[in-house]
């Protein structure tokens, strides 16, 4: 469970950090649209797959054994 969990983090993490600096790196250049979306939607959308990767690592580091308080 704990490498599904890892994994999942990676993936999302990853993705989120490339669809953000894509909306940035469109907004500094002047495209304020990306297809039919905003570059504001795509940055606020790779933020939350962010987001998603950082519960991911969360949850990998609360389901292991062990620790300082067990």
């Amino acid at each position: 469970m704990t490498g599904i969990l890892l994994t999942i983090g990676w993936l999302a993490g990853a993705a989120g950090v490339l669809l953000t600096l894509v909306a940035g790196a469109a907004r500094i250049s002047g495209l304020y649209w990306l297809g039919s979306f905003s570059s504001g939607t795509v940055l606020l959308g790779g933020m939350g797959i962010m987001l998603i990767g950082c519960l991911g690592f969360l949850a990998a580091l609360s389901t292991r054994r062990g620790g300082a308080d067990r």
